[in-house]
């Protein structure tokens, strides 16, 4: 079978590729948005699956009037996806949100090709909001309203994760002998200047104890700047976020629906510091699902400050025994079997054609 899936989202699409080219006969290639530096493109080439680059359109909640001013070149993305879909000639597209999946989903209605969206978070965002009635079926990560329709066209398939996550290796690719806990900072594939900047003033004290390790993304910090023995890197791989989150004493980081599933997944105490104006504020949803049990604090943005920062870490160090269970009993809201889900509705989906 060959698929045709959205990048944007970059964990659960790259889940669905294992798992699909691991076995034989199946094929994968990718859409995604034009860029200079794409971390997602250099992970789908390493799989081997073609990437493909277009111009995309992203609505900026901030900016409206600008966005609406470039609309029309979504004529140029979902023009650009038509022809692609007639080149590739995908059994199937899978859309996982982020604005690269309105030209896609537009352009598989119109050319009669079967369509699935992949909802991660536990609100609808924007992107999946005005494809939802394009698509031939939606695919939930957690139950909802929506679910409870008797039909097969809304179904529970879970939160897709890399499959290193549930099989961490046994040593990472960077030297890490230190016996220290380990203390891992992260704000996703981007970076987040906001937890950066309120942890800078705490290195000198929290290097006293823990062995902080750090993924920068996008933020500008060289390794000059920081104490010799922290680990600090641009974007670390897939096997190596999953020694890191296996081995980790307490994680600080934003609240995405893949970085909250995937510290779910291994049952991690973690501070949260959900993104602002999220679509349905969907970061501080995820975050509170872990917080309200005690597995997690949740910081909102406008109240970070290096103080309060530091009184979370030691409120979890203090009480990182219950913190620990109250995650591990979190576990069981992630599953390994969510991507061979989704490939069963696929195969439902293609099926019914």
């Amino acid at each position: 079978m060959k698929y045709l899936l959205s990048g944007g989202h970059l964990t659960p699409a790259y889940a669905l590729s294992q798992f699909v080219t691991a076995k034989e006969g199946n094929q994968v290639e990718v859409i995604g948005a034009l860029s200079n530096d794409s971390v997602e493109a250099t992970e789908f080439n390493k799989l081997s699956i073609p990437y493909h680059q277009i111009p995309t359109v992203k609505y900026d909640r901030y900016r409206p009037l600008f966005s609406l001013l470039r609309l029309p070149l979504i004529i140029v993305s979902i023009w650009r996806c038509r022809q692609l879909i007639r080149s590739i000639k995908p059994d199937i597209v899978i859309v996982f949100g982020g604005y690269v999946s309105v030209p896609l989903a537009i352009a598989s209605y119109q050319l009669h090709i079967p369509c699935i969206q992949h909802e991660q978070t536990r609100s609808f965002g924007l992107a999946n909001k005005l494809i939802s009635k394009l698509v031939t079926a939606t695919a939930y990560s957690y139950p909802n309203k929506n679910t409870n329709k008797p039909h097969s066209h809304a179904q529970v398939t879970g939160n897709l994760l890399r499959s290193e996550i549930w099989h961490p290796p046994e040593k990472p690719s960077f030297e890490c002998t230190t016996d220290k806990p380990i203390l891992f900072i992260t704000g996703g594939n981007q970076g987040s200047k906001v937890i950066i900047k309120a942890l800078l003033p705490l290195i000198s004290k929290l290097i006293e104890k823990y062995q902080l390790i750090i993924q920068l993304g996008n933020v500008s910090l060289s390794q000059e700047q920081l104490p010799q023995e922290i680990i600090v890197k641009k974007w670390f791989s897939p096997f190596d976020i999953s020694w890191i989150l296996h081995h980790s004493h307490l994680v600080i980081g934003r609240a995405g629906a893949n970085t909250v599933a995937e510290i779910a997944a291994i049952g991690v105490p973690a501070i949260f510091v959900p993104l602002p104006n999220t679509s349905e504020n969907e970061q501080y949803k995820n975050a509170r699902s872990l917080s309200d049990v005690d597995a997690a604090i949740t910081i909102e943005q406008d109240q970070l400050t290096e103080n309060k920062l530091l009184e979370a870490i030691e409120t979890i160090d203090k009480r990182h025994h219950q913190f620990k269970l109250n995650a591990l009993d979190q576990k069981q809201l992630e599953s390994q079997q969510a991507v061979a889900k989704l490939v069963d509705l696929v195969n439902q989906v293609v099926a019914n054609q």
